[in-house]
């Protein structure tokens, strides 16, 4: 049995979204999707885990489709796609960001990088974190660095430059995670 993991499903993915190799635009989606309903036997993960655990052999052409930390994108975009072709899917919630307008630090990292003055803010933070190399990628370096840090040491180190930041730092679209209403639907 075969598990794809999808994150987010954009409709215009950008260079700046933050991780890239989890994020698939619609359009790639609804191929994936097409090629797949069509090549394999696409499951939901409970039917797959029945399988396994019955340790059923020579059906290998299982497929489940999870998607992972609640992306609202992915309930939006994804969904129709799955209906059209009556696919299941299971949905893995980050239940701390549901029903919130939260942002992760990480998008505070990204939507901060992407301001006017980015720069000099970008500078004195490699030279706070001890930042020495760079990989010509100042978001993956950046996030690197601060995963390592404490929740609290990563809120002080980014929570006054995004209040100060504005409105413009607001994510497009408004919330970005689902809430529990999608969640049990």
């Amino acid at each position: 049995m075969i598990v794809l993991l999808y994150h987010r499903i954009l409709r215009n993915p950008t260079p700046e979204t933050c991780f890239p190799e989890g994020v698939v635009s619609l359009g790639e989606f609804e191929r994936q999707i097409r090629v797949l309903s069509r090549e394999f036997d696409l499951i939901s993960l409970a039917e797959g885990l029945r399988a396994l655990h019955r340790r059923k052999r020579g059906r290998s052409r299982l497929v489940s489709i999870t998607f992972d930390d609640g992306w609202r994108d992915a309930w939006v975009e994804g969904v129709p796609v799955l209906g059209k072709h009556r696919i299941p899917a299971a949905f893995f919630m980050t239940t701390g960001f549901l029903d919130e307008d939260l942002l992760p630090w990480w998008e505070k990292l990204r939507l901060l990088l992407g301001r006017r003055g980015a720069k000099a803010w970008i500078k004195k933070l490699r030279q706070k974190l001890s930042l020495v190399r760079s990989s010509g990628n100042d978001f993956w370096d950046l996030f690197q660095a601060l995963k390592l840090q404490t929740r609290a040491t990563r809120a002080r180190i980014l929570e006054a430059p995004f209040r100060a930041a504005g409105p413009n730092t607001t994510p497009k679209g408004g919330r970005i995670f689902m809430n529990w209403e999608e969640t049990r639907s």
